[in-house]
């Protein structure tokens, strides 16, 4: 039966009759030449989210509630994949929001550039909004948190939710032009365009879902968030945007200045 003693002299003693066992290099992965650094590894079931900030915060707490014996320690968890997705983490929870509001403000300009309306480019941005607001509340109630994996696919809902509504929208002003009736165009931007990216949006989804049946479970989970980010954004760009703009009426519609 083996032990590892508590007493600072007997490991000492142990450490050096394990090294005297060793060849020259084989040491280095662990300990340096005058035993001032060593390497931990953990061994992880799994690299999620959750996991991971759950060690770092346990090792950060031992080493403060340590302090007699880790008083020249310092963690950082640069090795291995967990140390390197853990590190991405804490970037994406930093510079999320700041991204998100960036990309949105983006959006935005460009929509109002294009319509020389700056109710056109509050209402396309409401619309990714809400989209994105129901996607991120499915990934809360899976427990799917935003990591290196999930962010490019909430990126690309942003991009394909915009992509539906200019569609439909342009539909809407090209018929209002002839028919000078709202509702009449309205209606047949969404059974013109609104067809054509219905179809496209459910062919795409149908092309994903099906990897919810992966055994991968990131592989299975991204497909299923990112059919239902298609379909999310194809409803409100073929109901939710053009009901608002029955509604409110705006003049980039009823009177484009382009």
């Amino acid at each position: 039966m083996e032990y590892i003693s508590r007493v600072d002299a007997e490991i000492d003693n142990q450490v050096y009759f394990f090294q005297m066992g060793t060849s020259a290099g084989e040491m280095d992965p662990w300990v340096d030449d005058r035993h001032k650094g060593a390497s931990v590894r953990l061994y992880l079931k799994s690299h999620e989210g959750g996991l991971l900030k759950e060690v770092i915060t346990r090792v950060e707490n031992f080493i403060k509630n340590n302090s007699k014996q880790m008083e020249h320690a310092e963690m950082k968890p640069a090795g291995g994949l967990g140390g390197i997705l853990a590190a991405a983490n804490e970037v994406i929870e930093k510079r999320n929001d700041p991204i998100l509001l960036f990309i949105l403000a983006v959006i935005f300009t460009h929509c109002s550039l294009t319509y020389w309306s700056i109710l056109g480019g509050v209402l396309f941005t409401i619309s990714l909004v809400l989209a994105n607001f129901l996607a991120f509340t499915y990934m809360a109630f899976r427990g799917i948190g935003l990591n290196i994996n999930t962010f490019p696919v909430v990126s690309l809902g942003i991009g394909m939710g915009v992509d539906y509504g200019l569609y439909i929208v342009s539909r809407i002003i090209e018929v209002y032009r002839v028919e000078k009736d709202l509702e009449k165009s309205v209606r047949s931007g969404i059974t013109t365009a609104g067809r054509a990216v219905f179809f496209t949006a459910t062919m795409m989804t149908a092309g994903v879902i099906f990897w919810w049946f992966s055994p991968l479970r990131f592989q299975a989970e991204m497909g299923l968030l990112l059919g239902i980010l298609m379909m999310v954004n194809m409803v409100v760009g073929i109901l939710v945007l053009p009901a608002v703009i029955n509604i409110l009426k705006p003049k980039f519609v009823t009177n484009p200045k382009w």
